[in-house]
Order: C-alpha cells, then structure tokens, then sequence
C-alpha cells in the first residue's frame, strides 16, 4: 500500500503543480512540501493563489511559490513558459493537475470549447517549451477515459459544433482521453523523458461542482482527498515509473477508490498511435506550439 510515508526525501528537487490552489493540486503540494520539495504551484484566480500560498508557506515557508496560470488563455499560457524558463533551470516534476468539469457550452478567449481546451490544449502548449529542463512529466487525466467517443471526433474537439447537442460529460470524457492520448504521444516523440499518466478515482473536490448529480454521488461514494492525491504524488515521486507500458497508468487500487497502484487499465484506444499523431497534429494547429519552438 503506497502511501505518504514511500514519497521519501524530496529537498533539493522542484515540482510544478497546476491547479495547486485547491483540491487535488493543494493537496498534490502539501504531500511533496512535507517531502522537502520546492513546489510551485498555479493558480487562475489571483486571490485565492494568495490564500493558498498563504497555507502551503505554512508547511513549507518560500518553498511554495505561486504563479498565476489560466489555462483557458493561450497567451497567458506561453507568459508563464517563459517565466520558468527565465527562472528554472531545471524540473523534477511538471504535474499536470489542473482542470475543469462538466461545464456548460462556453468558448475560451481563443474560441475553443473549455473542458477541451483547458484540460488539455493549456497543457500542452504550457508543456512542449519547458521538455529540455523536465525530467518528468505527469498528466493527470480520469477514470472518465471509459465514457469518452471511441473513436475521437477529430473534427468536433475544438468547438464541439458551436454547442449543438452540447454534451458536459461527454465533452469532459474527450477532453480526459484526449490527455492520455498526449501522455503517449509526448513520450514517442521524447523517448528520454519520463512520462506518466495517472488518475485520482472518484475524488472528493471542487471539480464536481458544477453538476448536483456527481456532488450527491461524491458524498457517499468517493474517497478524501489526502488519498486520491496520493496517485499525482507517486506518480511524480516514484523513480520505477520510468518506463510504462501504452496502457499502463497509476490510479487507485480498486479502480476508483484505493491507494495509487501501476495498472494496464486504460482504455486500448490510448495505444493508438494514429489517433496520438491527429491529436498531436491538431494540438500544434490549434495552439501554434510545436516542440521546435
């Protein structure tokens, strides 16, 4: 049973965690702060960045740092990789933690559906700039892989049709597919990085909050949150994660509630290495990011 106790000495190393103000991001850092890691974590909302900071210097004095990201901006994206790279030499970790859920229709600035372009468009194009100072990168995506198109529909990602027949959990399950569909992708491009996909189970946070269904079902199904974050930690931490298979991830023991175990459990359509190139494809066309950049 992986627990805090494996995350062992982590002082010298430095993680960044997006979404780190709240939920399974706040608690991502409280674990790795506890560990002795310099741990940066992002924000959208400046005020409640502050607050949390406020908390994780509790634990770890200037170790925790904030910087305000929101992923649903691509140039407010691309401002902070190139604050890191002005500032970092170097990235133990880059969790990718942030995201939102079962929204209604909305388009971002760059007139994209949210949970598409927030979840993982953000992401990658925060990601691809900062591969030559990361060792690892961890790509937090969802149990709800299984309730996604298969195969994806390429063509309707971006704007989901302008929100007609707008599906919340549906658009939520491609995004979360779309994540683990990156993770392979990312690592046949970059053979020397160390990737790995994770996902916390069926979590008590935030993220829920937009659908009274899943805030009913939360209470009395799901697990706390000092446990499902423990899969972001392992993930990030634990040194024989290196080499994972395509359908391999850490999640809970038990499917959706446990303690993080190393799994084949993700669904088969991730190994897919021609849906990973059209994603990979569309990714660069949508966000302008490329990793020759």
């Amino acid at each position: 049973m992986w627990n805090e106790k494996d995350i062992g000495d982590q002082n010298g190393k430095l993680y960044i965690v997006t979404g780190g103000n709240t939920g399974l991001g706040f608690m991502t850092a409280q674990f790795l702060l506890r560990a002795g890691a310099r741990v940066l974590f992002t924000a959208r909302d400046p005020d409640r960045g502050k607050d949390a900071l406020t908390r994780l210097q509790d634990i770890g004095g200037s170790r925790a740092q904030l910087r305000e990201l929101d992923l649903s901006s691509l140039e407010n994206v691309a401002q902070l990789a190139r604050k890191v790279l002005e500032e970092e030499p170097h990235i133990d970790a880059l969790v990718l933690n942030a995201g939102v859920a079962l929204l209604p229709y909305i388009k971002t600035v760059d007139g994209l559906e949210t949970q598409f372009a927030v979840n993982h468009l953000g992401h990658f194009a925060l990601t691809l700039p900062l591969v030559g100072i990361t060792k690892r990168v961890v790509v937090t995506s969802s149990g709800a892989t299984n309730e996604a198109t298969v195969p994806l529909r390429f063509d309707k990602l971006a704007t989901r049709g302008d929100g007609v027949d707008y599906d919340p959990m549906h658009a939520y399950a491609d995004s979360k597919l779309a994540n683990v569909l990156f993770a392979r992708g990312l690592k046949r491009r970059c053979p020397e990085l160390e990737v790995v996909a994770t996902h916390p189970g069926f979590t008590v946070t935030d993220l829920q909050r937009h659908s009274l269904k899943y805030r009913l079902l939360g209470k009395f199904l799901a697990q706390p949150v000092e446990i499902g974050a423990l899969s972001n930690v392992r993930s990030a931490v634990d040194s024989g994660l290196h080499d994972l298979g395509p359908l391999e991830w850490v999640g809970p023991s038990k499917g959706r509630k446990g303690y993080p175990v190393l799994s084949a459990t993700v669904c088969s359509y991730a190994g897919d290495k021609e849906a990973q190139d059209r994603l990979w494809e569309l990714s660069e066309s949508l966000t302008g990011v490329t990793l020759s950049n």
